[in-house]
């Protein structure tokens, strides 16, 4: 289910935050166990890309951006505007990479849950 996948990814998702404070993790693969990886070739991939950046290594689920309400701003009115975001949307398929820098930026929605909590509002 989505929410156990949310939970899932949240748990990796804090396990390599915490264990990367004391070591020099740069990167945090999610690969699914029935997929072949070639670690070797993964990590020359990884190489070409500056770790003190944002990035998100993997293939996209859907061919345009999808665009959903923001279900976090509070509506004033059967009327009021609410506002919209826009994101690609991946699922992992193959698996995925993210950078250490883009982790760290995602630390506020691993506290307590929030993670699966911001997914449910999605």
């Amino acid at each position: 289910s989505r929410t156990a996948l949310s939970c899932k990814l949240e748990a990796e998702l804090t396990h390599f935050l915490k264990s990367a404070e004391s070591s020099d993790k740069a990167w945090f693969c999610h690969v699914d166990d029935d997929n072949y990886l070639n670690t070797p070739a993964l990590l020359e991939k990884l190489s070409r890309y500056p770790v003190d950046q944002d990035w998100y290594l993997g293939k996209v689920s859907i061919s345009q951006q999808l665009e959903i309400i923001d279900r976090l701003k509070p509506s004033t009115g059967p009327t009021a505007n609410r506002k919209t975001a826009r994101f690609w949307f991946a699922t992992g398929g193959a698996g995925f990479c993210l950078s250490r820098a883009l982790v760290d930026k995602m630390r506020p929605y691993l506290i307590d849950g929030q993670f699966q909590r911001l997914a449910d509002t999605i």
